[in-house]
């Protein structure tokens, strides 16, 4: 008996489990389409197309304007970063230091060979001094007032080049302390202390979050309607924001395999914002008919949208189609048309 029992409850709760997902438990819509208009209707509504701007809501992302990528001018040894990824910093803030013995070296080097220089042509200038008064008395001659010329021009080149040599010395040890050279925020750090930096390999990336911008790529059938300084609504779904902004850059020149352009926005500062988010531009593009219904008269099973239609003296149901809501009022799309009612049925 235990053995007929158990296939027999396994069978029952599969057509349970198949029947609930048929559907046959959800709320169904009565076979009856139409019903007799009495007093358990409310709110006639008489349907009235309407102009209604058309908005485009496009994929965009959020760049900055202002961004930088930090890296060394010479090839040293990173001695110590002062900074990490989203710390606030200024212009002229110190964020990193590299080693500077070899660079200190070079510039006293370069200190003491001007000094050896100076004091050698100090020498010159005497020696070419009694030079020139001699050969006007005719003690020496032309030759070796020549020499005497010849080595003080020697030694003032040898200082020129000496100076030129500090100067350098004292650029590349200025180069060992890296300033941040705009004020923001950091994004990256792509190395540590210990690390070899090269010129042109970043070791920061910072950006200005004061200057971040919307960009988009924009149909050209869209993009050539578009002005500067045109207002156009932005929506950030990540931080539920949404805020206006003005066009203030189209760029000149089509993507030819997209058939786009790219169009840019400022928008105002918000530490919620950063950079690479995905947002979305919209944009007006004209005006368009559409029937519009508030949405309280609408009643739904499941994915089936319907509402009731006064039909003379009675109520029909009709099936619809619904589109883009607006505020209380939502698009029809199909299954209305101008000068017909529709009511709320209790």
């Amino acid at each position: 008996m235990k053995k007929f029992i158990l296939p027999s409850t396994a069978i029952a709760i599969l057509l349970i489990a198949i029947a609930y997902m048929a559907g046959m438990f959800d709320q169904k819509i009565q076979p009856i389409t139409r019903v007799l208009v009495d007093e358990n209707i409310n709110k006639p509504f008489t349907i009235k197309s309407k102009s209604v701007d058309v908005i485009e809501s496009l994929p965009a992302g959020v760049k900055a304007r202002e961004t930088t990528l930090i890296s060394s001018r010479i090839l040293s040894r990173i001695e110590k970063i002062y900074v990490r990824a989203g710390d606030s910093v200024n212009t002229g803030d110190l964020l990193i230091s590299l080693e500077n013995s070899e660079f200190k070296a070079r510039e006293a080097q370069a200190q003491a060979q001007i000094s050896s220089v100076t004091a050698s042509r100090e020498e010159a200038k005497k020696t070419l001094d009694r030079s020139k008064e001699l050969q006007t008395k005719g003690l020496i001659s032309t030759s070796e007032l020549d020499k005497a010329v010849a080595s003080y021009s020697k030694l003032s080149a040898e200082l020129n080049a000496a100076k030129q040599y500090l100067k350098e010395a004292e650029t590349a040890l200025t180069y060992t302390d890296i300033r941040a050279p705009i004020s923001g925020k950091i994004v990256e750090r792509n190395a540590e202390p210990g690390d070899i930096s090269s010129p042109g390999t970043p070791v920061l990336s910072l950006y200005n979050p004061s200057s971040l911008r919307i960009e988009a790529n924009v149909r050209e059938s869209l993009a050539v309607k578009l002005q500067l300084s045109e207002d156009v609504r932005i929506n950030i779904d990540s931080i539920e924001l949404e805020l206006n902004a003005k066009i203030t850059e189209i760029v000149p020149a089509a993507d030819p395999n997209a058939r786009s352009f790219v169009i840019k926005a400022d928008i105002d500062f918000n530490e919620s914002i950063l950079p690479g988010m995905f947002a979305r531009i919209n944009i007006q593009n004209g005006l368009q008919k559409q029937i519009l219904i508030p949405k309280n008269y609408i009643q739904s099973f499941g994915q089936l949208d319907t509402v009731w239609v006064v039909d003379g003296e009675q109520l029909q149901r009709r099936y619809i189609r619904t589109g883009k809501v607006y505020g209380e009022m939502i698009q029809i799309i199909s299954g209305l048309q101008d000068n017909e009612v529709i009511a709320i049925k209790h």
